[in-house]
């Protein structure tokens, strides 16, 4: 838990050549925010972060998150010299954004709001979807 962001910019920077997409959770970024501040000394191009946030510790139990307190993980990573973190709410807005990102600028990481109550990690559907967005957006080449 907490090392998904760190794994993922490890990955851009070893393979600036393919676009890397790390999708998160609120919990699991919040064990190793430090991440992001070396994400945005770094600045790789080529990673994308979507932080799924259902405001809960959902693998050790669904403790409350600090962000179910009104936390912001994207005004973090804009202190942190990630100026274009955004927040997103819906499937659209994400969808979009991932679209708006499709040109090697995929820095920005996206945080969306998981469904109160349900483990972000159990939402099969959810995860189906993005991955039909994704593949979308690339033509199916999860490489790129």
């Amino acid at each position: 838990m907490g090392l998904a962001s760190s794994i993922g910019l490890g990955l851009a920077i070893a393979r600036p050549d393919v676009r890397v997409l790390v999708v998160d959770g609120d919990g699991s970024l919040l064990m190793n925010l430090g991440s992001l501040a070396t994400i945005g000394l770094l600045r790789p191009a080529n990673l994308a972060l979507i932080v799924m946030d259902n405001e809960a510790y959902a693998t050790t139990g669904g403790q409350k998150t600090p962000t179910a307190e009104g936390a912001d993980l994207a005004a973090a990573a804009q202190a942190m010299r990630i100026e274009s973190a955004v927040t997103v709410r819906t499937e659209e807005e994400l969808v979009a954004r991932l679209k708006s990102n499709a040109r090697l600028q995929p820095r920005a990481p996206s945080t969306a709001p998981g469904r109160e109550g349900r483990r972000i990690g159990a939402d099969r559907e959810a995860a189906a979807r993005l991955r039909r967005h994704q593949a979308a957006l690339h033509g199916g080449n999860r490489e790129r």
